[in-house]
């Protein structure tokens, strides 16, 4: 079923050849070839103000963001493309946001301060897509993605966009202009085709969902944001040697591993799971235990997710979409993501008992 994609490029200078306008103009090609409907919005190009008290927020907004909110309103699906500066969301991105949520567009209370608001983009899906100089594990493992996360689930989440998803590009700062502007593959809905001709050879695309067997191939997928909520899966581009030995498809398998292995450890490393993670590692007694008790935490996760708005007393009780490939794809990457961290802190536990 066709869908309505809204992209919308958050880099905050307008000069061409960024590596985040190349994702988006990307992301677009993808959607408009698997027969989505897209519609563009570039911050760059939006004149901004910061907003400095809450009468301002309580008021529309001017006529370009207007234009962005009917956009964004009329889409099924969000992109936000943006660079990572100096560990947090541009401020040109962020005033943008702001801007956006003028006029109760985001949530919704009535003019009652003391009630639970309502979110307004629930029914939507969103993925984030930030590019950054450092490799993308540092961000996630050192720095703990805090800003990618609060940006997610602060805005995004809190708006009723869900599911929320992100993607992170690490490296970038140490691509070539022609691999900044020239190395992205023309994505679709389906199928397989060969890599971008334009685009340097020592670049391979590879989905951010299968592992790829032979790394001039681009792997497609299409993912149900939710049961009525079809999503585009964005690729994850992988810095991969063009050898005819099999060298540079066994490191495009790894990446995709790695990269499986990092967004389970990113939603794990939240509040929620890093309690259930906690209780987990307090009650496991040996090392074979892990797969099982890794299981039963995802269990408890998932749980706990569908309890979670009958006790904020924000909905009603609704079953997952047991039925949707999504959901086991979201419930494999946070049992990886459970391994990991549970697996850390048992390790922690044992020393601390044997000291």
């Amino acid at each position: 079923m066709a869908q309505t994609v809204c992209i919308i490029d958050g880099h905050p200078d307008p000069e061409p050849g960024h590596f985040v306008s190349a994702l988006a103009d990307a992301y677009a090609r993808g959607a408009l070839d698997g027969g989505h409907d897209v519609s563009r919005v570039r911050v760059a190009e939006l004149p901004l103000d910061f907003m400095q008290t809450a009468r301002e927020f309580a008021e529309p907004p001017a006529e370009p963001v207007r234009l962005a909110q009917e956009k964004i309103a009329a889409a099924d699906h969000v992109v936000v493309v943006f660079p990572l500066w100096l560990g947090m969301v541009p401020a040109r991105l962020k005033a943008f946001i702001e801007q956006v949520g003028r006029g109760e567009f985001f949530l919704a209370t009535g003019g009652d301060s003391a009630k639970w608001p309502a979110q307004k983009m629930k029914g939507k899906s969103a993925r984030l897509v930030v590019t950054m100089g450092m490799p993308g594990f540092a961000y996630g493992l050192i720095f703990g993605g805090h800003s990618l996360k609060g940006f997610a689930k602060g805005v995004f989440g809190m708006a009723g966009f869900g599911p929320v998803r992100r993607t992170v590009f690490g490296g970038v700062g140490a691509l070539d202009e022609a691999a900044r502007g020239g190395c992205w593959p023309a994505w679709s809905a389906g199928g397989t085709r060969r890599a971008d001709p334009r685009g340097p050879k020592s670049w391979r695309v590879a989905s951010l969902l299968k592992i790829s067997k032979r790394c001039p191939r681009l792997l497609f997928a299409n993912l149900n944001g939710k049961s009525r909520d079809k999503e585009l899966i964005c690729v994850k581009v992988c810095r991969v040697r063009a050898r005819k030995s099999g060298g540079g498809a066994c490191r495009c398998m790894l990446e995709d591993v790695l990269i499986l292995a990092r967004e389970g450890f990113a939603e794990v490393n939240a509040v929620l799971g890093l309690l259930v993670a906690a209780v987990a590692a307090l009650i496991m007694r040996k090392w074979a235990r892990l797969p099982v008790i890794a299981a039963g935490a995802v269990l408890v996760h998932l749980g706990l997710e569908v309890l979670a708005p009958v006790i904020a007393e924000s909905g009603g009780f609704r079953l997952p979409p047991l039925l949707e490939l999504h959901y086991w794809r979201s419930a494999a990457v946070l049992l990886v993501g459970y391994l990991i961290v549970i697996g850390i802190l048992y390790a922690i536990k044992r020393v601390v008992i044997k000291s």
